[in-house]
């Protein structure tokens, strides 16, 4: 009989993209379907399609997101399996809580044991309260934190943004020294050649000068040839 017969689970799909393979004849049956006719092979990769030409491509090497994806499910999978844990960790403190309260009620009286879990109530409604209290201050703590770091966040980033344009200052600044020390030592040279020039020809018109004055306080005897006529 078909409904005897166990149908086979499916093919899990693979990660490197093969399709699944197809289900056999007697789980067609066991479904309600006939098998089909056509070749339920699973095709070719386009590489090794006959007819191409050209080489095969290499298959492309891991890239930096896929590596970034892997890191991503490998951290949602130590979070899944942390989780399981907090969970199975919870389940054994009730389980324990359940223990210590049987042994505890286990030689009480009807009455004793409903004034017993009414004061086990209490206490643990006023401790779920002192936890939603304290959780509530540790969020109001958290956010004010969370303001403080981005206060201090823009604050590093006005100090930082400031501190970029007070160098780019000091580089124009020390730029325009040099080149005003520089304009400064052309100038000087200039200065210190013209004074050169100047008290050269200073010097040239004193002495100049001075033998003018020289010949016209001693003037030279002008020899003068006369011819004797014969």
């Amino acid at each position: 009989m078909a409904s005897a017969t166990a149908a086979p689970r499916p093919a899990t799909p693979v990660a490197n993209g093969v399709p699944n393979q197809p289900m056999t004849d007697a789980a067609a049956h066991a479904n309600g379907h006939a098998p089909a006719s056509h070749d339920t092979r699973p095709p070719a990769p386009p590489g090794a399609v006959p007819g191409k030409k050209g080489k095969q491509k290499k298959a492309p090497e891991p890239t930096e997101a896929s590596k970034l994806i892997a890191q991503r499910i490998s951290q949602l999978e130590l979070d899944a399996a942390g989780e399981k844990d907090q969970e199975a960790e919870i389940e054994r403190e009730v389980r324990k809580a359940n223990r210590e309260l049987h042994t505890q009620t286990s030689k009480m009286s009807d009455i004793q044991k409903i004034d017993h879990l009414t004061k086990r109530c209490s206490d643990l409604l006023s401790e779920m309260k002192r936890h939603e209290r304290e959780s509530i201050k540790n969020k109001k703590r958290g956010d004010q934190l969370q303001k403080d770091k981005d206060n201090s966040r823009n604050e590093l980033n006005k100090t930082v943004s400031l501190k970029e344009k007070l160098e780019k200052l000091c580089r124009e600044l020390q730029k325009e020294n040099n080149k005003l020390k520089n304009e400064n030592k052309t100038l000087s040279d200039t200065q210190v050649r013209s004074q050169n020039t100047w008290d050269e020809r200073y010097s040239g018109i004193l002495r100049r000068m001075d033998d003018y004055q020289e010949e016209k306080d001693n003037p030279r005897k002008q020899v003068v040839d006369m011819e004797v006529e014969e």
